[in-house]
């Protein structure tokens, strides 16, 4: 019995190891030995080398390749060669995405004449010598412009890596404008654009120009030239002179002008068409200062004088008695001599009177004598008083009782008697019953 229990046991053993050995072999078969990849690139179309050999162009695909380290090389036309590397491990799939970069190469531009400009699709670059780095591949070209010169385009192509370089020679368009003036000293304008004083010699593109000559005091001098490449102008002009003026004005105004001693309108007044020089200017007015003025005029200069006049004004203070004689000033009527409260004169006072010799006459029909006159010199801003003038007028008229009547001076009048004047020697009393009457005369004539 327990032999029987023990060739149970062991078969069953004997069972279970053999079920063991083959599930162990089913698992060992099943382990991956190879890996795939799968490489692409930006843009598609590059070559594949491993190991030097060509392998395909991507996109690339292998499904059964050998595990281990892994070296391709990319290659397309126009673009830098690209290395890979990567390890490729049994049972995993390799995927690989690459952006080739565009070959590119640096150009270096000169010109004669140097500075210049270099221009490409409308944008302005630099000036020469000029480099210019990274262009891919492909055709370019340049517009190479310098003043004075004509514009050229240079070209080149880039289709490899190698530094270029592209020289020109540029083509002078100019010619020369020489401008000169009479007088010498004026401004120079070419274009617009300033350019001294004459003489100007000026080098200028070849084509039209405008040339305009300017100086103060003439008339701006205008033409347009044509140049020719090589060639050379002259351009020329004496200039006009443009007419001066002098704005006069005074205070007060009404002066009379007199321009180097040529009387013009009275003050305000503008003496135009002046030639340039040298003026004397002098105005002037009755009971003012004559004032005089100097000056230099420059061509087409609008001159102005302002003269403020200075009075040359005096009066005279004058006394005659008795009232109500007429008084004359230059033998011009300024009045009579007026009473005052007491019955005599009051002073006459005379103003506004210019400077110098005046005479004053005193008159009176009734006078003895009729005239007096006598000269007064009158100073600037001075009152001058005459001496004291007494005529001997007639202003009564006496009539007697035996019919005689007398025209004279009453004297003096009382119950006593009278005191008559008949002229200045004879003075004469009477007893009031020898007079009739006594009629007083006006006091002026």
């Amino acid at each position: 019995m327990k032999n029987l229990l023990y060739m149970m046991r062991l078969c069953l053993f004997c069972s279970f190891v053999t079920i063991l050995q083959t599930s162990c072999t089913e698992e060992k078969q099943q382990v991956p030995t190879r890996a795939s990849i799968e490489i692409s690139s930006i843009p598609d179309g590059a070559e594949l080398y491993y190991k030097g050999k060509k392998i395909g162009q991507s996109p690339y695909k292998q499904e059964s390749v050998k595990p281990g380290f892994k070296l391709i090389r990319l290659e397309k036309e126009g673009y830098e060669s690209r290395w890979l590397q990567f390890s490729a491990k049994a049972g995993e799939a390799v995927n690989i995405e690459e952006r080739l970069d565009p070959v590119k190469a640096s150009i270096m531009i000169t010109s004669n004449p140097t500075r210049s400009s270099v221009v490409i699709d409308g944008d302005i670059k630099g000036e020469t010598p000029l480099v210019i780095h990274h262009l891919p591949f492909g055709e370019y070209k340049a517009e190479i412009n310098a003043h004075g010169y004509s514009s050229k385009t240079v070209s080149w192509t880039v289709n490899n890596s190698r530094p270029q370089r592209v020289n020109i020679d540029l083509d002078s368009n100019t010619g020369f404008i020489e401008v000169i003036s009479d007088p010498e000293g004026a401004r120079v304008y070419i274009d617009n654009k300033a350019f001294g004083v004459t003489p100007v010699r000026e080098e200028v593109e070849e084509g039209k120009h405008s040339i305009r000559i300017e100086k103060v005091g003439y008339e701006p001098y205008e033409q347009n030239v044509s140049i020719a490449r090589g060639s050379e102008k002259r351009v020329g002009s004496n200039l006009k002179i443009k007419p001066s003026s002098i704005n006069v004005t005074t205070k007060p105004t009404g002066a009379e002008v007199f321009i180097n001693g040529e009387a013009y309108s009275s003050s305000p007044t503008v003496i135009e068409n002046l030639k340039p020089g040298d003026y004397v200017i002098m105005v002037r007015k009755d009971a003012y200062d004559d004032e005089v003025r100097e000056m230099t005029i420059a061509p087409g200069q609008q001159a102005t004088v302002s003269i403020t006049m200075g009075t040359n004004l005096g009066g005279i203070d004058t006394y005659v008695n008795p009232p109500g004689v007429t008084i004359y000033l230059d033998r011009k009527k300024v009045g009579y001599s007026i009473a005052d409260a007491g019955g005599n004169s009051k002073v006459l006072q005379l103003r506004g009177l210019t400077s110098g010799t005046h005479n004053l006459r005193f008159s009176h029909k009734r006078a003895t004598p009729q005239n007096i006159s006598m000269n007064v010199v009158v100073r600037k801003g001075e009152i001058t008083r005459t001496k004291k003038i007494k005529m001997w007028i007639a202003d009564t008229v006496m009539t007697m009782t035996n019919g005689r009547v007398l025209r004279g001076r009453l004297i003096l009048q009382n119950d006593q008697e009278v005191i008559f004047s008949v002229d200045p020697k004879i003075t004469q009393g009477y007893k009031p019953s020898e007079i009739k009457s006594l009629e007083p005369l006006e006091f002026e004539e």
